[in-house]
């Protein structure tokens, strides 16, 4: 998987599932509905958003300039409402992409906190 390049904080949406761990060689194939029932979700909803498998998670990250509201703190939880009815889901937390760097993610840290 390429890594990516952070110019800063990137808000995004970590995505948990559950029973789909569970499965054997063809868990990809469940993996991979679930993250087309995502895309579907969000596109019937009006949001633009990417969506990424990693590691056992899927990643919703919005696309900025597409959002209309323009405010990660108003589209996020609205876009958490609407994945909470998205079957195969079991938990999601709005969080941010930091470089891999730890002054940086302590600044933000510091900075997000305060």
């Amino acid at each position: 998987m390429k890594k990516r390049d952070l110019d800063g904080p990137v808000p995004c949406i970590l995505c948990r599932y559950s029973e789909i761990a569970l499965k054997g060689k063809n868990r990809f194939i469940f993996e991979d509905v679930l993250v087309s029932n995502i895309r579907a979700c969000l596109k019937r909803q009006g949001f633009v958003a990417s969506v990424r498998k990693i590691r056992g998670r899927i990643i919703v990250y919005p696309n900025l300039q597409a959002e209309s509201s323009g405010s990660v703190s108003v589209f996020l939880p609205a876009m958490i409402k609407h994945l909470k009815a998205v079957f195969g889901l079991s938990s999601l937390s709005p969080a941010f992409e930091l470089p891999s760097d730890i002054s940086i993610i302590s600044s933000f840290a510091l900075d997000y906190v305060s």
